[in-house]
């Protein structure tokens, strides 16, 4: 449920000329100019959340809404909001407000199919005169059209305590279908003469309308068997980190990206002419499998089985073998470790000094090459990308493959 209403709020918003994002203590930043607001969905009505999200809010143009009502009604609301800044929308007002905005955007077919000709012309009115904001700021100050001076100023000064409101019964009710008590708001005041018989089901066509596919957004994880570094920033700061880098965000998409990880050991003991090197040695590096190039993005540690998040992904495809991998690691190693060694020969007459040039050999290597995979953000907007990785959050400085261009 908490899915659906925090789509349609979205909706409300986008319609009316608000920016959305998501935000560290909240479901929804709306902007709009110089405006900003941050709205709480809280379904189950938990005083804990009411209460974290006011100390969190701390003054901020704030909306908590749930969908159970609230003990005192609006005189409660109002003394709550002049006191804290957050703003409380129950069962109620919810109805109220998304209802006006569902009548607002419904089709003319659907209107009529519903309501009948009689009264048509006076719902699509309120398409007109609805901003859910606006009516946010007005059911805070009946008598003005615009936010109250308390509510625009900067709240830096205390506010009441919120243990000094007895809210440990505020929500008196259980919770309930919100569609139900939207549409109840809608046609109680109406003459049931206005509408189509009275036993008539509505049409599938009157739920909430469907907004475009959520996106930025999972909850559910699943397990996938490969070994891929671990995702640990959520694809919602992926979205926030692409807004703030390029603007508006087109997609993100969760890429893995193959890598051949290698480790290796380097002994040697032996003599060569007169000469005895002694060597010894050990490392680890990352070569990417799409494009060839040396690689030193941070993976951490890599299990048999990844958790990601439930959405879709692509796969990408290595271009480099674990064959040539295991060529150019071997080369790779071989200039690493090859040293300049100084000699000095004896003859009867004579001291010879010479510079030697050592290079081990394929034998004096031992390497094991094994293929990982990157857990790759790409934060797509409309003219560059941004790759992000998903273990540390961190942009990446070379692109993971060939088909994103950086900003």
């Amino acid at each position: 449920m908490k899915q659906e209403l925090t789509r349609l709020l979205l909706e409300m918003f986008k319609s009316y000329g608000y920016e959305t994002s998501e935000g560290t203590f909240c479901d929804i930043v709306g902007k709009r100019q110089d405006y900003e607001i941050w709205v709480k969905c809280d379904i189950e009505g938990n005083l804990n959340t009411l209460e974290r999200f006011t100390q969190q809010a701390n003054g901020k143009n704030s909306l908590y809404i749930t969908t159970k009502k609230i003990k005192g009604g609006e005189e409660t609301v109002q003394r709550y909001a002049e006191d804290t800044g957050v703003m409380i929308w129950d069962r109620d007002a919810l109805a109220r407000y998304v209802g006006a905005f569902m009548v607002a955007n419904l089709s003319r077919e659907t209107l009529e199919s519903v309501v009948g000709n009689y009264c048509l012309e006076s719902l699509l009115d309120q398409k007109k005169n609805f901003d859910p904001v606006s009516a946010f700021a007005n059911s805070k100050n009946p008598a003005s059209g615009v936010l109250p001076e308390f509510y625009e100023k900067d709240h830096t000064e205390a506010h009441a305590p919120i243990e000094n409101y007895d809210f440990s019964d505020i929500f008196e009710a259980p919770e309930e279908d919100y569609t139900a008590a939207i549409f109840s708001a809608q046609t109680s005041s109406r003459r049931e003469s206005e509408y189509i018989e009275a036993d008539r089901p509505l049409p599938q066509s009157y739920d909430i309308p469907e907004p475009e596919p959520e996106r930025f957004h999972a909850d559910k994880k699943e397990t996938l068997g490969i070994r891929a570094s671990a995702i640990n920033m959520p694809i919602e700061r992926a979205a926030a980190a692409g807004k703030s880098s390029f603007g508006e965000v087109k997609d993100v998409v969760l890429k893995f990206v193959p890598y051949w990880k290698y480790t290796y050991t380097l002994k040697v003991d032996r003599k060569i002419g007169s000469d005895h090197v002694k060597m010894a040695a050990s490392g680890e590096g990352l070569y990417n499998a799409v494009n060839g190039n040396e690689d030193d993005i941070e993976l951490g540690d890599i299990g048999t089985q990844t958790v990601i998040p439930d959405i879709e992904y692509v796969m990408k495809q290595p271009k480099m073998t674990k064959e040539e991998a295991q060529k150019v690691i071997l080369e790779q190693l071989k200039r690493k470790h090859t040293q300049e060694i100084k000699s000095n020969d004896m003859d009867a007459q004579s001291i010879i000094y010479q510079n030697k040039t050592f290079r081990p050999q394929e034998k004096d290597f031992e390497i094991k090459v094994t293929q990982v995979f990157a857990s790759i953000w790409e934060v797509q907007g409309k003219k560059a990308a941004l790759e992000l990785n998903a273990y540390n959050g961190q942009p990446l400085t070379n692109p993971a493959d060939d088909g994103a261009e950086f900003v």
